[in-house]
């Protein structure tokens, strides 16, 4: 036994050494779930507009801008990295809405989040297999909140995956660290604000014709738009999407331009209107030449505020609606 222990110590103390030098684990697929996580936690109280969305949104909508030209606050952007319209539709509606009670959601779309691409598909599935979604929708059980607590006190635990694969244990130690991203106090996306298309690297742009490859509008995204106005209309608040402004290389990126770009409008204006909610075709609102954008489909920060005032107007002609339910709360 006192030999067991001492390998298990002695493992555990190994792995403390490499910890550092690995790729965080979270209870949520990345990063960007945990900080939103707090950021929203701040906020939950009080809490009167969620935006929900990819990085797109993240860049786009500043909720304490809206704020202060006349519109809802206080609120707060809970972006994601690259998801389709279905992981924006269950983290919403089974996870958000159980923990705040809004006035008002906005969704923020580009077409990006409606092509059914293999990355799309991998968010969704890490999304929904993360124990933290597991246990915020009720489906983590005895041995699963007990593996979270040997996770959240052992190194040794929380990096057994790499650690039982030798392959996947160097490639971890070779991959450079993550590029933290910065978000303000009401989950804005601080990064890119002074860039312009000149400052695009060449990982993002591959990373966004990758996205963008063989599409299509993919039916059951357009339906997870559907199912998550619907939702906040039943929960007594107002839904309000809207078009982001993108550059025409995104809409190049598809494989039939503008024809795909038509599509995705129309089939979002439509299944939007037809369940409630407001729209706002910020694309068509005004004129976005290429000054406003940091990359292909980010503003920088002239573009944001080029874009606040479209939304406070929109906000501005939504009659009060009734007092929200109460939030069940959360962790």
């Amino acid at each position: 036994m006192a030999a067991l222990v001492a390998t298990v110590l002695a493992a555990e103390l190994g792995a403390r050494a490499l910890a550092p030098n690995l790729d965080p684990v979270y209870r949520w697929p990345n990063r960007d779930y945990v900080d939103h996580e707090a950021g929203l936690a701040r906020r939950a109280d009080d809490l009167q507009v969620l935006v929900v969305g990819s990085s797109t949104v993240g860049r786009a909508i500043r909720p304490d801008a809206l704020a202060a030209a006349g519109g809802p606050g206080p609120g707060y952007n809970f972006w994601l990295a690259g998801p389709p319209l279905r992981s924006i539709d269950e983290l919403t509606t089974r996870v958000l809405l159980d923990r705040v009670a809004p006035a008002v959601v906005i969704i923020g779309v580009t077409m990006r989040e409606l092509n059914d691409s293999p990355a799309a598909r991998t968010h969704l599935q890490a999304q929904e297999a993360s124990s933290a979604f597991r246990a915020a929708t009720g489906q983590r059980r005895l041995l699963g909140r007990l593996d979270d607590i040997l996770r959240d006190t052992s190194d040794l635990a929380r990096y057994r995956a790499t650690l039982r694969d030798p392959s996947a244990l160097v490639a971890d130690l070779r991959r450079p660290q993550p590029v933290p991203e910065h978000l303000a106090d009401d989950g804005f996306l601080l990064d890119r604000g002074a860039y312009t298309l000149a400052d695009e690297t060449p990982a993002h742009l591959a990373q966004e014709r990758q996205a963008m490859a063989g599409y299509t509008v993919d039916p059951d995204d357009v339906a997870a738009l559907g199912h998550l106005v619907d939702h906040v209309h039943r929960q007594g608040a107002t839904a309000l999407v809207v078009n982001l402004p993108v550059t025409e290389q995104l809409i190049d990126l598809a494989d039939g331009g503008r024809a795909d770009y038509d599509t995705y409008l129309s089939q979002v204006e439509g299944v939007t209107t037809a369940n409630g909610g407001r729209w706002l075709d910020a694309m068509a609102a005004t004129t976005w030449p290429e000054e406003y954008f940091g990359d292909i489909d980010h503003l920088n920060d002239r573009g944001a505020e080029r874009l606040q005032p479209l939304v406070v107007d929109v906000l501005a002609g939504i009659p009060p609606t009734a007092t929200p339910p109460t939030a069940s709360g959360g962790s």
